[in-house]
């Protein structure tokens, strides 16, 4: 809501260059304001030329000129914040280091030590620690690592312990690699690449440690924390204490209570909201609670945010009523909004100090600083004044918060909230809750919209269920919020005290009430979340540009030039990916081109197959890697992201090699999501009977995807021309998991363009030479990710292939692709690229061409084939 009331605002006309008195609805802009959405822009050009140069060009032609100033002079100013704010990433963006000490070797184990600068709880009791000043343990002369190193601390028990903290040395003993992404084409190319989101902060290293029960701690602290952090973790110690333990998640039920005493307590999934609520940590949340919240569309609640600044206002409103009513004279001398501001803002500075103080929660800070602040000066504002403050702030001082996923998703929620304010005001109904429960549809709609281009860009899927939202925020704000504040103020009171466990347990239970809901709900399937089309950044301006159009029409403006320049830019700009994929079809078409793209899922297999068909592009997913991590899934979120980027969730077939984890643990994910005709496996007897492999196939009969099992002479005719054989296995037989792949030949007009072995090992290659049949391509994808059980010299002769590709994980702990195999490609001039090192690799045949085109996830990769 607007934090003065916009019809009050006279005199509005020569600042904000529009009419003499604004109705009331959502005010024209400053000129100060354009000015900061040119700097955006200019920023957004840093990293996406064509819609940063879009949105920058649409502010020169619609930007209204304040009273007194001319066009050119207006543009002339705008184009200056636009190439300044171009210019401000361009020298924030951060180069690579170069300087790597000779001390490190990617990937060697070594006891290290640094200095600590940041400590994060994460789900399923983890610590993201980032350090400084890396270096041996025993070579404090040794330079260190340039840049910082990410820690991570799984299952981090500290028993006796304090929790590492900022300020503090640790020594550890890991394997410290260098950061890697996921880097598909279309990922990287949209921002969604990992390596970048560490580069903006300086980090270029990994580190993973595990604590496991009956060894000693992985890791150990030496010195002082830093005065803020260490009395901050005091806090979160002390109300953690009177929570009751984490409970471990290796343990059952029976096992932990014999693992400690009866009395002792242990933290429900409700009580372990508390803590993320106040201080942000969500150590003691678990995955599972973490993805209901997600698919429910309730995550966004867990994180700190202005609602939990809210708090800080509504106690100043306590305090200045009380204060009225003993001594009214006061406000003879203070206003009451004055008192208001004069408790909250303290009250808001300590809660970011607790908080940690994550971007959403300086964002709110901002805007309450900002509002206090004009509003002592007498100058008529907004809460849209105050948005834009903030925004300033941020992009003034860290430019690349501009791409930071919170950042986004913070300042476009509040801007939907506050376009959505005039609706709110003109609600009809007369009943208090009926009306308080329209407004609060009303704000999680406008929310959810404003967020939805960033939502689907950033996770590719949208959570149908957020009606949600009207149950769970209001008893977030006006029961669990303030019990758990009030807990956390009676700590120096009541340390470990159980009055104090009962309060902090009734603060709880609203959360875990909602997690049996969503259980309940989850196990009816009613959480299922919708896979969405990935929008391109044309589309996603067409959209902001849709909102800033009904914000002027809300404002009283719909007839202004600026308004219908806006709507006329939304029409042109929103089906811009409609029109991209359209002409990349038709272009594909008139080629005739074959894409095979080896995706970039780190330690797995992933293959896309795309081609002409009489429908359209026919696409069929081979394999879909897979993860150990029970919080990533990499068919949701890599195989997923790479599919869907300005493209349907569509596939004419998925296709299994072999029952193995990494290889179809991510196709579960997209039979769930993706419309999906047909699915491929083995034919072989109990081939998908373990493991993965009953999860998928029960996924594809619920889905109603056909089923077809393949064997040795079975042939999948894509379109004209264009066929898989099937080379192995055979329809009878005993094989093991990786000796049982399916492996496929994909031939056009009777010549191979490229062999799949999935992780056929030599016995199998062997049996294959045998058959007698047709090997030779263009391509070979090696077996088994190039291990050396699947080196076979007289295989890679047969073949003939002009290039070979390996999907591996970099720095895996299995050392694909084996030196031996290599030396045997080597030795037959047989160029190599390996997903670890080139990201994806998309290779296109056109027309009748013999050798594909290829084209690589990770800029500097070069083709170093046969001329």
């Amino acid at each position: 809501m607007p934090l003065t009331d916009t019809r009050t605002r006279t005199g509005a006309s020569s600042r904000r260059g529009t009419g003499a008195v604004f109705r009331a609805g959502i005010p024209p802009l400053f000129f100060w304001q354009h000015c900061t959405l040119a700097l955006l822009a200019g920023i957004l050009s840093a990293r996406h030329i064509l819609p940063g140069s879009a949105a920058a060009v649409i502010l020169l032609l619609f930007c209204p000129a304040p009273g007194g100033v001319s066009v050119r002079a207006r543009r002339f100013v705008l184009l200056l914040c636009v190439l300044a704010g171009f210019f401000h990433m361009r020298h924030a963006i951060p180069e690579p280091p170069t300087d790597i000490p000779a001390w490190f070797h990617a990937g060697e184990r070594i006891e290290a030590q640094g200095k600590i600068v940041s400590v994060s709880g994460l789900p399923d009791r983890r610590l993201r620690i980032l350090l400084e000043d890396v270096r041996p343990a025993s070579g404090n002369s040794l330079p260190p690592l340039p840049g910082k190193v990410n820690l991570s601390w799984d299952q981090a028990r500290l028993p006796g312990t304090p929790r590492p903290l900022p300020g503090q040395y640790i020594v550890f003993t890991s394997r410290i690699r260098p950061v890697s992404s996921f880097t598909n084409i279309d990922a990287a190319e949209r921002g969604n690449d990992i390596a970048a989101y560490w580069a903006a902060k300086d980090v270029w290293f990994n580190a993973w440690i595990m604590s496991r029960p009956g060894r000693a701690s992985p890791a150990r602290t030496e010195g002082s924390p830093d005065f803020g952090p260490g009395l901050r973790e005091k806090v979160r110690t002390a109300f953690v204490r009177s929570l009751g333990e984490p409970t471990s998640l290796s343990f059952t039920t029976e096992e932990r209570h014999k693992k400690r005493p009866d009395s002792a307590r242990f933290m429900t999934q409700g009580q372990a909201m508390l803590p993320a609520l106040l201080f942000g940590d969500r150590y003691a949340l678990d995955s599972v609670t973490l993805d209901l919240f997600t698919r429910a569309g309730l995550v966004h609640s867990l994180a700190l945010s202005g609602q939990h600044l809210a708090l800080a206002l509504l106690l100043a409103c306590g305090c200045a009523a009380l204060t009225g009513r003993l001594y009214p004279r006061l406000f003879l001398r203070m206003p009451r909004r004055r008192l208001i501001f004069a408790v909250g803002l303290p009250l808001a500075l300590l809660y970011l100090w607790l908080g940690d103080a994550p971007p959403s929660l300086i964002r709110a800070a901002i805007m309450l600083f900002a509002g206090a602040a004009l509003w002592q000066s007498g100058r008529v504002s907004t809460s849209l004044d105050a948005l834009f403050l903030a925004g300033l702030c941020f992009l003034l001082v860290h430019p690349a918060s501009a791409f930071d996923l919170s950042v986004r998703l913070s300042m476009l929620s509040v801007a939907g909230i506050i376009l959505a304010a005039p609706l709110l005001r003109s609600v009809p109904l007369h009943s208090r809750a009926l009306r308080a429960a329209a407004q609060m549809l009303i704000v999680s709609l406008a929310a959810q919209t404003a967020t939805l281009p960033i939502v689907l860009h950033a996770f590719g899927r949208v959570c149908p269920c957020f009606i949600l939202n009207l149950i769970w925020l209001p008893v977030l704000g006006l029961i669990v919020l303030p019990l758990a504040a009030l807990g956390c103020a009676l700590l120096p009171f009541a340390c470990g005290g159980e009055a104090l466990h009962i309060l902090l347990s009734g603060a709880a239970l609203p959360g875990d009430m909602l997690l049996k809901l969503l259980t309940m709900m989850d196990e009816a399937g009613l959480l299922a979340a919708l896979q969405g089309l990935k929008p391109t950044g044309l589309s996603m301006l067409g959209f902001i540009c849709a909102l800033a159009a009904l914000a002027c029409a809300a404002g009283g403006h719909a007839a202004s030039r600026a308004c219908r320049g806006l709507l006329i830019c939304a029409l042109v700009l929103l089906p811009a990916g409609l029109w991209q994929r359209s002409a990349e079809t038709w272009r594909a078409f008139r080629e005739e081109r074959i894409t095979l793209r080896v995706l970039d899922v780190g330690q797995g297999q992933s293959l896309a197959l795309e081609y002409p068909s009489c429908s359209g592009i026919g696409r069929m997913l081979l394999d879909g890697g897979g993860s150990l991590s029970p919080r990533f899934d990499t068919g949701r979120d890599i195989v997923a992201h790479a599919l869907t980027s300005n493209r349907a969730p569509r596939l004419d077939a998925i296709l299994a090699s072999h029952a193995d984890m990494d290889h179809i643990r991510g196709l579960i994910s997209v039979a769930e999501t993706f419309r999906v005709d047909t699915l491929y496996r083995s034919a072989l007897p109990g081939a998908f009977t373990k493991g993965d492999g009953p999860r998928l196939t029960n996924t594809a009969c619920e889905r109603g995807i056909d089923e077809r099992r393949l064997m040795r002479g079975d042939v999948i005719s894509l379109s004209d021309g264009l066929t898989l054989e099937v080379l192995h296995p055979p329809a009878r037989g005993r094989f093991s998991s990786n000796n049982g792949s399916l492996v496929l030949r994909l031939v056009r007009n009777g010549e191979g363009l490229a062999l799949f072995c999935g992780d056929a090992e030599r016995s199998a290659l062997k049996r294959i030479l045998r058959s007698g049949a047709p090997l030779q391509a263009h391509v070979l994808v090696l077996p088994h990710h190039g291990s050396v059980s699947s080196l076979l010299p007289e295989f890679y002769d047969a073949v003939q292939p002009e290039t070979a590709l390996i999907s591996s994980g970099s720095y895996n702990n299995f050392s694909f692709p084996h030196p031996d195999v290599l030396a045997a490609l080597k030795e037959r001039g047989i160029p190599v690229f390996n997903t670890a090192e080139c990201g994806e690799i998309r290779l296109s045949w056109t027309g009748e061409s013999r050798s594909p085109s290829l084209r690589f996830g990770r800029q500097g990769t070069t083709w170093i084939g046969p001329g």
